[in-house]
């Protein structure tokens, strides 16, 4: 009995931490309430939508863009662009990767859904 008890109480917190990481894990899928976010914890944020995202996206050469968000905070920093779909956001995301690695940088990139990010962790947090 003492032993089922242990590996229950054993499997309840890994479940609870796999829970707690996966809700950690990215910004919010919102672009509106990930810049609210970030500016509540005092970033400079700079946000485009529409036709500025359109363009902002002409830009870097990619397709398929709904908004960005650029934000930094002293020594932290983050990168968050939403596309209409996730099949261009792993076509993106694959590129920019591919580059951070060539790069050595330091900052994680990421890709959830339809959304690329990169940047400081802190700064990944701060815009949930």
């Amino acid at each position: 009995m003492k032993k089922f008890t242990r590996i229950l109480a054993l499997t309840l917190v890994l479940i609870m931490s796999v829970a707690l990481f996966a809700s950690c894990a990215a910004p919010n899928k919102d672009p509106k309430k990930a810049k609210e976010a970030l500016e509540k914890a005092e970033y400079k944020v700079t946000f485009a939508d529409g036709e500025l995202a359109d363009l902002a996206a002409t830009i870097l050469g990619v397709e398929k863009v709904d908004a960005m968000i650029s934000a930094t905070k002293g020594d932290d920093a983050i990168e968050i662009i939403y596309f209409d779909d996730a099949a261009a956001a792993k076509e993106f995301f694959d590129v920019v990767k591919e580059a951070a690695e060539k790069a050595g940088t330091t900052a994680k990139v990421q890709r959830s859904g339809n959304m690329v990010y990169y940047g400081t962790p802190a700064a990944i947090k701060a815009a949930k």
